[in-house]
């Protein structure tokens, strides 16, 4: 048994709520593997997420999650369309990377983009009738498979 000096407990709540938050969020996207394994879900894969993979420096990581890829059922190169739509998402304020990786999932007819980004849904959920897919969080996503509605 251990006893903590109360600043301890006082300053480090914050960071036992966001281990907390990283547990769940690793079981949702293990769950979402699971389905993605399962052949339940499809996964599609572009340059832009091999992009991003590439930016990671740990290599064991990396290959991991280079290794989830190969489960992707559909792979889209990029076009001038999806390059122009890029540009419309960025005067929307989504940006880069981001924009490329809606403009992608969009020319894929993908149902759901999930992201962790809280200022893309946030940019999302202002304009949501000029994107032509949903975007949501790994928890929405996870409630959209097992038919819970999010209140």
């Amino acid at each position: 048994m251990i006893k903590l000096k109360s600043e301890y407990t006082l300053k480090h709540r914050h960071s036992l709520y966001s281990l907390k938050k990283y547990k769940v969020t690793i079981q949702a996207f293990l769950i979402l593997l699971k389905k993605i394994e399962d052949d339940e879900i499809q996964m599609v894969h572009s340059v832009a997420i091999k992009y991003e993979i590439d930016k990671l420096s740990e290599w064991e990581v990396k290959e991991k999650i280079l290794s989830y890829l190969n489960l992707a059922k559909e792979y889209i190169h990029i076009n001038n369309k999806i390059e122009k739509r890029s540009l419309a998402l960025e005067e929307l304020s989504i940006l880069g990377i981001d924009a490329l990786h809606i403009a992608i999932a969009e020319a894929a007819k993908v149902d759901y983009f999930i992201t962790c980004d809280d200022k893309l849904l946030k940019r999302y959920k202002r304009n949501k009738d000029k994107f032509n897919i949903k975007i949501v969080t790994l928890f929405e996503i996870i409630g959209v498979i097992y038919n819970v509605e999010n209140n």
